[in-house]
């Protein structure tokens, strides 16, 4: 009998094009297999110490997808939150090109959310967005860690080719979603001014 592949195995042929039944999982109808499957790239990511922009824009591809099926409040603030989470999840070296490459999926994607999904699209970037300001401030808001993650959600959401409702809504948000990061008890220092210059 043949051996069946572990879980990080179909997620790694799935990320180099070889395994389509994989993403086909986390496009699934069936909560449970796309829950099984967020999991499994999760436990992927964990060991991705080398990852090309191009395999980091596959998976949020499928993972957009994955949410797009996402159909209760709870379902999708849950997997919003679970999403968001993967930004502790993988190795430091590939966090700011992860978080790069979410606001860009958001970006080439927009146009094709519809007005019934576009409010759970709010959700899991607001639960993005309050990841990232937590990732900031466990890192003492270092002043270069604030300017990589200024970059990394700026340059695909505040750029003059981003699409005019992605950015109306970080202009809205950004600003609260510091706020709060900064109301967060034991909050050492206020962010750099180049993140106060991004809101």
């Amino acid at each position: 009998e043949a051996k069946r592949p572990t879980e990080r195995e179909e997620v790694l042929e799935f990320v180099e094009g070889q395994q389509p039944k994989f993403g086909q999982r986390l496009v699934s109808n069936e909560k449970e297999i796309r829950d099984k499957a967020v999991q499994a790239v999760g436990g992927y990511l964990k060991g991705a110490h080398s990852i090309s922009t191009f395999e980091l824009a596959k998976i949020w591809k499928q993972l957009y997808y994955c949410f797009w099926h996402s159909d209760k409040p709870k379902v999708q603030r849950d997997l919003a939150e679970q999403l968001a989470g993967l930004v502790y999840v993988v190795p430091p070296a590939q966090t700011m090109p992860f978080v790069r490459s979410f606001w860009e999926m958001m970006a080439r994607e927009w146009h094709g959310i519809d007005r019934i999904r576009l409010d759970k699209y709010y959700v899991l970037m607001r639960s993005f967005l309050a990841v990232c300001f937590g990732w900031l401030r466990q890192a003492d808001w270092e002043a270069d860690c604030a300017t990589e993650l200024a970059a990394a959600i700026g340059d695909a959401t505040l750029n003059p080719r981003a699409p005019v409702g992605l950015r109306y809504f970080m202009i809205d948000t950004l600003e609260p979603s510091l706020v709060a990061a900064i109301s967060e008890p034991n909050a050492k220092a206020l962010p750099s001014a180049s993140l106060l210059a991004l809101c």
